[in-house]
């Protein structure tokens, strides 16, 4: 299986960073960054080439939900018939540590996505509530 985060600006590597000091190497991870002076056709040509044509699986995480690096890989996504692809918007750190850890685990890419949308979404807390402090005080 194939990673590929993509999103705006450094926020892929940023990403890829963050959770190599947490949790190590993560050499299957690849990143596609969408920069400020990108063009769409540039950037679907980078990303169509990181996807390659091997057949193999395809999970590409994206930052934001209809923004252009998610758009593009929908698009590519509806066009890769050699490989099942599937994007998942709305990336975050937890989401990617969590595959870290469990990339080995065979889970086919149904399973895989589903996990990491429901470790995203557990993700988001308010920190005093999910403390049981109401108002910032114990």
């Amino acid at each position: 299986m194939k990673v590929i985060l993509v999103g705006h600006g450094a926020f892929p590597a940023g990403l890829l960073r963050a959770a190599k000091m947490i949790s190590g190497e993560n050499d299957f991870l690849k990143i596609m960054s969408f920069d400020e002076d990108d063009d769409l056709e540039g950037f679907e040509s980078k990303l169509k080439k990181e996807i390659g044509d091997a057949g193999e699986d395809v999970l590409i995480l994206a930052d934001l939900f209809g923004g252009s690096p998610f758009n593009m890989a929908m698009k590519l996504s509806s066009r890769h018939s050699k490989s099942k692809m599937r994007v998942v918007s709305g990336t975050n750190l937890p989401m990617v540590l969590e595959l870290c850890s469990v990339i080995n685990n065979g889970w086919d890419m149904d399973k895989l996505a589903s996990h990491l949308i429901s470790i995203g979404k557990e993700s988001i807390v308010e920190g005093f509530r999910h403390l049981g402090l109401a108002n910032g005080t114990e």
